[in-house]
């Protein structure tokens, strides 16, 4: 009853100890991506989180090394603040002035992008275009100019510019950060300071099994473990610079949950594989199938079926074996015809007696008829009972069935024959071929 407990226990483990590891997988792969490009977008994963969750990126770019960048940020509160005063207050002398200086700061970060640290020159270049289209000028700097212009603010295109610049242009513009580099020249990303908490547990499960397989004998050589476990070693490794390694967890949680029996069947992958491999097994069965069809039927169409050679001991094959069925027949399956052979002796003995029944002393003649065709009944039970019957039997049905072949050999039997077959192969062909399409 104790080994109960314990396996209970060990289950429990091993399904928490799948848990964590399963969080730490999607920790490991949320990082690895957070600064990665999303294809045809020209987005970044953290752009989406800083569009739909902004204080998530505000807590997790601090563990990347992250801040806003300085240059944007303050422009882009100098913008927001002359917006509210230019809607609520109108043009001033001073929002005017203002105007040119933004467009200066503009035309600075054109001469020397702020964008090229965080990686974000598409994203200015994307700016620029949008200026360009918006004001169908050629010239990005122009486009500024343009639009921090006290004319471009005139009347009600005070809130319609004012609407442009911070649906199209701002959010571009705060998708820019500055990010530290570390004394490595790399860089700062402190994800593996709080992975170790993670490693330590690893470790520390590691080696409790590696001691637990000692200790029960598993185990012919102490090292073998690490060797036969070697999936397992991507759990303790702690990459700073080649992150892409702790990818490789991934194959020690497929391997912990498959030695578990946590996952359906034998696994994912053996499915997979299995499920493939009857596919192709199907499909490569048709092929051959077909092959041997099309082969069958080019012999059928190319020679005739009495040239097709038998030799002369398959020929004797074929007789003892059609001569062992006549002697089974002969012997078990007409006696068990008697009655109907009898009834077909008398009808022909009234066939060929019919004009003198019909006569006047037919009555008479009926009458001793029947003691002629019960005299026939009982002489063909004791014929077909004794040997030499039986022997007469087979030797009837023999020769019958050697007419029977002798007549089936003709050459225009064999020909019929073999124009059945070649279109009975093409039927099979098209039904395979069409099983192979699906």
């Amino acid at each position: 009853m104790a080994e109960r407990p314990r396996s209970i226990l060990k289950l429990i483990y091993e399904m928490a100890f799948c848990l964590v590891l399963t969080g730490n997988v999607g920790w490991v792969l949320f990082d690895l991506t957070y600064l990665s490009g999303i294809p045809y977008t020209h987005l970044t994963f953290r752009d989406v989180y800083l569009e739909h969750w902004p204080e998530l990126t505000r807590k997790y770019d601090t563990l990347k090394g992250i801040e806003p960048h300085r240059y944007t940020e303050e422009f882009l509160r100098r913008t927001q603040k002359l917006r509210e005063q230019m809607l609520s207050e109108g043009q001033t002398e001073e929002s005017v002035q203002e105007l040119a200086a933004l467009a200066g700061t503009m035309h600075g970060f054109i001469n020397q992008s702020p964008f090229t640290t965080a990686r974000k020159e598409g994203n200015f270049e994307r700016i620029k275009n949008l200026m360009r289209k918006h004001y169908q000028l050629d010239s990005a700097k122009q486009s500024f100019s343009r639009f921090f212009s006290p004319t471009n603010f005139a009347g009600e295109r005070l809130g319609t510019e004012w609407h442009f610049f911070e649906k199209e242009i701002e959010p571009l513009i705060r998708r820019n950060y500055f990010r530290h580099i570390g004394e490595d020249g790399e860089f700062i990303d402190e994800f593996y300071r709080y992975d170790l908490f993670f490693v330590a547990f690893f470790a520390l499960d590691f080696l409790a099994r590696w001691i637990y397989s000692l200790r029960g004998g598993a185990l012919r050589r102490w090292y073998l473990f690490p060797v036969r476990r070697w999936y397992d070693l991507f759990l303790l490794l702690v990459p700073h610079h080649m992150a892409w390694l702790r990818l490789g967890r991934i194959l020690a949680l497929y391997m912990r949950l498959k030695a578990n029996r946590f996952l359906p069947g034998e696994g994912l992958l053996p499915g997979i594989i299995h499920d493939n491999a009857a596919i192709i097994a199907e499909e490569i069965s048709g092929l051959v199938l077909l092959n041997i069809l099309e082969q069958t039927q080019h012999v059928l169409r190319t020679r005739s079926l009495a040239d097709i050679a038998v030799d002369n001991q398959d020929l004797r094959s074929i007789d003892d074996l059609i001569d062992s069925q006549l002697e089974i027949m002969a012997r078990d399956v007409v006696p068990e015809l008697e009655p109907e052979i009898s009834e077909m002796v008398q009808f022909s003995i009234n066939k060929a007696l019919e004009p003198w029944l019909l006569s006047p002393i037919g009555p008479a003649l009926r009458l001793g008829m029947l003691g002629v065709h019960k005299s026939v009944r009982d002489g063909l039970r004791a014929a077909l009972a004794s040997n030499g019957g039986s022997e007469r039997l087979t030797a009837i049905l023999k020769k019958s069935s050697t007419v029977l072949l002798e007549g089936a050999a003709e050459p225009a039997n064999l020909s019929s024959l073999q124009g059945h077959l070649v279109r009975v192969l093409e039927g099979l062909k098209r039904q395979v071929a069409s099983s192979i399409k699906k």
